[in-house]
């Protein structure tokens, strides 16, 4: 699978495909290395025709990053598991490198707005973990596409937005104050997003790169422009 002039083709075709989220696919074995629910339900899809999953190929909260920073090689000991499971059962896979983006912030004790400064531990961190991924990885048939994290415009420009600030849940390591430099925007979210597409290019010439965003909300260009929930026109 891979980009031409805009487009998804395989083997030289256009292509669509529907497939699912399979959340939980890496994340199960994050707490124990050797389960296997989620790998035989990889191999079920396999069976039923389903051409790709999406999953978070990362820690969902900072505090499911503990394996990582203890014991790297067991960690994609059992990244290994879910790929090479996938490639038997002949399953792609889209993985998500950040699919929770307040988790990094949290886990350098910084603030969110320094996904968009080169120089933070955070950016630092994203391209430590693409270079690591990425090359471990790009040689697999399993992988169709490259993913940054989950619908990050969702969470951009909302008049709302400190209220889902300050929540401290010390057993998962959250702690983003409220604070202004915590709430995200689009600019916030651009630099990232470019910033993550210019890594992964590094080590992968060809795959499809998304932000994975969701639709714009109904009010984004409101959001962004004037701090409310008003709806927008079309040209909006």
């Amino acid at each position: 699978l891979t980009v031409r002039d805009g487009r998804l083709t395989r083997d030289g075709k256009p292509y669509r495909g529907v497939g699912v989220n399979y959340c939980d696919l890496f994340q199960t074995l994050i707490a124990n290395g050797e389960e296997r629910r989620t790998l035989d339900g990889l191999r079920h899809l396999g069976e039923k025709g389903i051409p790709f999953v999406r999953f978070w190929a990362c820690g969902f909260w900072p505090s499911d990053w503990d394996l990582y920073f203890r014991d790297k090689e067991e960690w994609f000991r059992r990244l290994d598991r879910v790929v090479g499971t996938a490639e038997e059962a002949r399953v792609g896979l889209i993985p998500s490198l950040f699919w929770r983006t307040a988790t990094y912030p949290d886990l350098f004790d910084e603030f969110q707005d320094e996904w968009a400064n080169p120089a933070s531990k955070t950016r630092w961190f994203m391209a430590e973990y693409v270079k690591e991924v990425v090359t471990r990885y790009a040689g697999s048939p399993a992988i169709w596409g490259w993913e940054f994290a989950n619908e990050m415009n969702l969470g951009c420009n909302l008049p709302n937005g400190m209220s889902f600030l300050g929540q401290q849940i010390p057993r998962l390591k959250v702690d983003l104050p409220k604070h202004q430099r915590n709430l995200m925007t689009f600019e916030i979210a651009g630099a990232a997003f470019k910033a993550f597409g210019e890594e992964v290019r590094k080590y992968d010439p060809y795959r499809f790169i998304t932000t994975g965003n969701s639709e714009p909300r109904s009010c984004s260009w409101h959001n962004h422009a004037e701090k409310t929930w008003a709806a927008d026109t079309p040209e909006q």
